[in-house]
């Protein structure tokens, strides 16, 4: 059973939310003369968006389809597998029936057991929910620039030393805790000190980092706890500093996304939507532009280490352990086994494309693919045993 719900559908949509499509999943499966005495596994999507397949719970489904673990799929409605045509597409008439997995959408009574990927009814469906996605893309987009131009609070989390409005979802104002902290930094910073050395002062007095505050203050998790997320770093520093947001600017579209369901890309400064006084500031411009010269500032280099010079003073190269030898050594073999396996790969990419154009034949590229698993499992084997020997070394 998959199921897949989005942060849109959670606002739209009741009847798809996860308990909804997992009843309706249940009831159909309790009810199916064939299905009912299956094994189940449930594969949960929560808050991803389906206009691509870069998602924990299909990447994981996939992968067990691909081991033989699983059968049959079963989702509510095909907009559950996901929205883009061309993925959804490619998965219902060749990914699924090359491995021989049989797939049932329950809202859409189709079952690929009893009817062709192909069915022109399946197909409009699949290029309508591509479609609908856009155009919601669109029009939330829309809607969230007209907020930002009009110096609104449109994220969905405020940066640190603000908080949501209680009168209002729209607007910020001051979170005074972590607000002294943040004058505390700005004026730290005026005085010259330098954004290591701030960072300590903090971590020494204890101040709880800010993913580590937000968290605790506001509920949620701290995604950054376990990789120094507990304690202020030089780069924390540097980027409070750098916020025109304390003094009262609204600051957005600093990110932006080309293409629907591809990552986010970073955009320049000039291009960003700054509107002043959109809510209370924390810090005056003056003190502001002063602490800005902790940003020019260029970090301090560290000092360079000269290579031990060799103990045989006939010797003209650098002094070299057994170690170090090994350890060059089974870096390059381990490159090379890496190097290999992105050239095989390639190649059972090549030899699957022929398959699907009929130019090889479906025992020709078992073969192939045989043999493509026999020299991987060889590599990794190779792999390990260099590992264990560096250890034996170390």
């Amino acid at each position: 059973m998959y199921l897949r719900i989005s942060v849109e559908d959670e606002k739209t949509a009741e009847s798809s939310s996860i308990a909804s499509q997992r009843d309706i999943l249940t009831r159909f499966l309790d009810g199916h003369a064939e299905l009912s005495r299956c094994r189940r596994m449930e594969f949960c999507d929560d808050g991803h968006s389906g206009t691509n397949l870069n998602r924990p719970a299909i990447t994981s489904l996939l992968r067990k389809i691909r081991s033989g673990e699983v059968c049959c799929v079963v989702v509510k409605d095909i907009s559950r597998l996901g929205r883009s045509y061309i993925e959804v597409g490619n998965c219902l008439e060749r990914v699924f029936p090359f491995l021989g997995v049989r797939f049932i959408s329950v809202n859409d009574s189709y079952d690929s057991g009893a009817k062709a990927a192909e069915d022109i009814g399946i197909a409009l469906k699949t290029l309508v929910y591509d479609l609908y996605s856009k155009d919601i893309s669109v029009k939330s987009k829309s809607g969230l620039d007209a907020k930002k131009r009009r110096g609104e609070f449109a994220a969905s989390s405020p940066v640190y030393g603000y908080m949501k409005s209680r009168d209002s979802r729209n607007k910020l104002e001051i979170d005074e805790d972590a607000a002294k902290i943040v004058r505390n930094i700005f004026k730290l910073a005026s005085e010259g000190k330098r954004a290591k050395e701030i960072a300590d002062m903090l971590n020494e007095a204890g101040v709880p980092a800010r993913s580590s505050y937000k968290a605790r203050k506001f509920g949620g998790k701290d995604r950054k706890r376990g990789n120094s997320g507990s304690r202020w770093s030089a780069g924390d520093i540097r980027e409070v500093v750098g916020y025109e947001c304390y003094i009262g600017a609204a600051v957005a579209n600093k990110t932006e996304r080309k293409v629907i369901g591809q990552p986010c890309i970073d955009v320049p400064k000039e291009r960003w939507t700054v509107v002043p006084d959109a809510h209370p500031p924390i810090v005056g411009r003056q003190e502001f532009d002063s602490a800005q010269r902790l940003l020019r500032r260029p970090s301090r280099k560290k000092a360079s280490i000269k290579p031990r010079a060799s103990r045989n003073k006939n010797a003209g190269y650098p002094y070299k352990t057994v170690q170090d030898i090994a350890s060059d050594k089974i870096r390059k073999s381990a490159a090379k086994l890496e190097n290999s396996a992105a050239k095989r790969s390639v190649a059972m990419q090549e030899h699957y494309e022929n398959f699907n154009d009929g130019k090889i034949t479906r025992d020709e590229y078992m073969n192939l693919k045989n043999e493509f698993r026999r020299k991987t499992e060889a590599a990794k084997k190779e792999a390990e045993k260099d590992s264990w020997n560096n250890n034996a070394i170390r």
